[in-house]
């Protein structure tokens, strides 16, 4: 704005220059202005930690470290110290998290959430393994494929940023039918890829497609190639069942097994296949120098343990079962267990870590607030003994309501700073699965938020309701300038959206009593699955209301009730161009003035996990333009839940987004900020008469607010609120002579600028 200031000096030292002169140079000025303004700007997010949370008096290390529910974990070097560092995968949203090696309290190992190297990590589902097949002394991704697996090589250069390369989509085995085909994985299992020959190359070992017997994927790069080239990727799939046993159901174990090489249970003419749903992993836990075969299924709550009596890895045969592992403590879930191992504390010895290897919480029988156990090795490397330490492994660090954490940021006790109200799908309790609401104070500023944990149950609704899956939102439905509480979830009769008064005066402390709440009532129905915004749409003064709905689409209800007593009528379920998409199903929605240009956009945080920027047209059904996705965010999982709010003190908006597993993630707001003054749309004429010696009457082309603003960009009049197309005076005579603009703008409108030229 140097260029600015000069301009207004040159004004100030040339007093005698003529009105014609001088309105040609703010002609030219308007000119220079409104290309700036053309000018498109940087839409720029960034994950940041910085605001600290507390709960009972402890500052969470890990506070926006986004919860965990059902994960598998693994180690891998990420930074230039070449130590290894944590992994994790969740289940439940698909999401890799990143977790750094560093030295915690009393030199022991702390793992530090590192958000940056998430997004170095491809796109993947259902499970992952890390294991170097190449032998090049760097792990390498496996991962699911379509009923199999996919293969990243490890190509981060030396002393590089961290890469992975495609090898393969779908990792080919020589079949028993003679032909090529896929090593298959089924979606829901687990398998164990280790060197189990000990050859020198990796071999996969997992369930067939029955889900009852275990095949052995025998890779052969090293037999069939020079033995000290490196290894590769060369399977055979070996005959029969391997390890000799059959499972049907839960700790079903049949040993010795007369198995057919084409799969099915030899001579009975009743085998069929099981839903499938089981997980494995090799691991010695005996001694022995055999790997045990640790066995999670989809219908037991149990971790089994099967020991090889066989005379090699792969001609083995389980013919020994344990159905409680570890025999301490053992490891107990509603359903599915599964179990990994690593070095967890940095003693050098392999730790266990067991979770649920599920994908949703089906009837409400886990605390995902505490599933990750782990059991530290306090035996030796050849003799472990895993004794259970904690059973909220990372998640203790971390902010984490269990699962479907949804945020909103208000000024809840009137002290001028934003306060966080966090609603989550539930958890168990002794009166059922309920679902509540997290209220935090800020007890730091504007710009420094640091928010202290006040109640997990906000307003007593774990005891008054049986809600789960709680959104909270604010609007003013009723009129009077201060912000209601409104609430989605389902009860048992349904679904639920009611609306509680704010019985406290603006900008003091909200009051709400449960009591008082009414239901909101839509004309087509509504799904407690689709997030709600309230917005005045059409500048009447009253919140309209925008459903993200189940096929991607969004509808817009008009609000045709009173200030004091909404209404909500259906206009389109086609809201600017939205339209049957799988991305978008129950995307969450925020409108909000992202780069301080004056004008709101709509954000979407789709199914995947991606953020859109779009920008609004002027009518509820003309579509409307994407402006960015920011693709260089990394994904904050499965549908994501999105509050927005300035918590840097920049007047920008930056983000909050609730995560599906039950944590936070804090989004700072990094875009080019946009002066006040260049936040304007091409001139138009809608003011008049031009130039005035004081009076001008507004011809809105849209109802708003209208603002009053001097070449260096301050508002200099109280913002009137105007009609559309309705002719309204305007008095300017309390202001000197010069230049002004009218910034016409009101919520998803363009907004409009008109020039006033004012002298005496």
């Amino acid at each position: 704005m140097v260029w600015l200031l000069r301009l207004q000096e040159r004004r100030v030292a040339c007093p005698k220059t003529t009105r014609f002169h001088s309105m040609a140079r703010w002609s030219t000025f308007l000119f220079l202005l409104l290309s700036l303004a053309g000018q498109a700007q940087r839409i720029a997010f960034e994950y940041d930690t910085r605001p600290t949370i507390e709960l009972a008096g402890r500052t969470l290390p890990n506070a926006w470290a986004g919860g965990l529910n059902a994960c598998q974990f693994a180690t891998l070097p990420l930074d230039a110290d070449a130590r290894p560092d944590l992994v994790v995968f969740d289940r439940v949203t698909s999401r890799i998290s990143t977790f750094l090696a560093t030295t915690g309290p009393n030199n022991a190992l702390f793992w530090q959430h590192a958000p940056q190297y998430e997004r170095l990590f491809p796109t993947i589902g259902n499970w992952f393994y890390l294991v170097d097949y190449d032998g090049d002394g760097r792990k390498d991704l496996f991962a699911s494929a379509p009923s199999g697996i996919q293969v990243w090589r490890n190509a981060t250069p030396a002393n590089g940023t961290l890469a992975w390369q495609l090898v393969t989509p779908s990792l080919q085995t020589d079949a028993l039918s003679g032909i090529r085909s896929n090593v298959y994985v089924a979606g829901p299992d687990t398998p164990a890829i280790t060197d189990l020959d000990g050859d020198g190359d990796v071999d996969v070992v997992a369930f067939d497609p029955t889900g009852n017997q275990a095949v052995y994927y025998q890779n052969l790069s090293k037999q069939r190639t020079n033995a000290a080239a490196p290894a590769g990727l060369d399977f055979r799939t070996e005959p029969g069942c391997w390890g000799r046993f059959r499972k049907e159901f839960c700790n079903d174990f049949t040993a010795n097994a007369d198995c057919a090489a084409t799969g099915g249970r030899q001579g009975d003419p009743n085998g069929r296949p099981n839903h499938t749903g089981n997980t494995i992993r090799l691991q010695d836990v005996d001694g022995d120098g055999k790997p045990e075969l640790i066995f999670g299924y989809v219908d037991c709550n149990n971790l089994s343990v099967l020991h090889n009596t066989g005379p090699s890895n792969q001609n083995a045969a389980f013919t020994r079962f344990e159905y409680d592992f570890p025999k301490q403590n053992p490891v107990r879930f509603a359903s599915f267990p599964a179990a990994f191992f690593d070095d967890l504390d940095g003693d050098g010895l392999t730790d266990m870590v067991a979770s649920p290897n599920v994908y949703v919480n089906e009837r409400g029988l886990f605390d995902f607030r505490s599933t990750n156990h782990f059991y530290r090795n306090a035996g030796t490397a050849t003799a472990p003994d895993f004794q259970l330490v904690r059973t909220d492994f990372l998640q203790s660090d971390m902010l984490d309501l269990g699962e479907n954490a949804a945020p909103v940021l208000a000024d809840l006790d009137g002290d001028g700073d934003l306060d966080l109200l966090v609603g989550n799908g539930g958890v168990p309790l002794a009166n059922g699965f309920r679902a509540s609401l997290w209220q935090f104070e800020n007890k730091g500023t504007t710009s420094n938020p640091a928010f202290s944990l006040v109640t997990t149950d906000y307003l007593g609704l774990t005891t008054t309701d049986s809600l789960t899956y709680l959104r909270p939102t604010f609007a003013d439905l009723d009129g009077n300038g201060s912000l209601d509480l409104v609430l989605s979830g389902f009860s048992k009769t349904g679904s639920v959206l009611r609306w509680l008064p704010n019985s406290a005066a603006k900008g003091a402390a909200m009051r709400f009593t449960p009591a008082t709440a009414r239901s909101l009532t839509l004309s087509d129905g509504y799904s407690a699955a689709s997030p709600v915004l309230f917005t005045d749409f059409d500048a009447d003064g009253k919140a309209d209301l925008l459903v993200s709905g189940s096929a991607g689409n969004i509808s817009y209800y008009r609000n045709s009730g009173s200030v004091s007593e909404p209404a909500f009528t259906l206009v389109t379920d086609r809201f600017a161009g939205f339209d049957f998409a799988f991305d978008n199903r129950n995307a969450s929605l925020a409108l909000t003035d992202v780069n301080g240009d004056n004008q709101k956009r709509l954000m979407l945080a789709t199914r995947t996990g991606q953020l859109r920027v779009y920008k609004l047209a002027s009518q509820p059904t003309q579509a409307a333009t994407l402006l960015d996705t920011l693709g260089t965010l990394p994904t904050a999982g499965l549908n994501p839940i999105l509050a927005t709010g300035d918590l840097s003190g920049d007047g920008l908006p930056d983000l909050v987004l609730g995560s599906l597993a039950g944590g936070l993630r804090y989004v700072r707001n990094t875009s080019d900020k946009v002066s006040a003054v260049l936040a304007v749309e091409p001139v138009s004429t809608w003011a008049f008469p031009n130039p005035t010696n004081r009076y001008v009457t507004i011809r809105a082309p849209h109802g708003g607010q209208v603002e009053v603003i001097s070449i260096d960009g301050r508002t200099v009049l109280t913002p009137i609120r105007v009609g559309a197309h309705i002719d309204q005076p305007l008095d300017l005579g309390t202001l000197s002579s010069g230049v002004y603009l009218l910034r016409l703008s009101a919520a998803d409108q363009p907004t409009k600028v008109s020039r006033v030229v004012l002298g005496r």
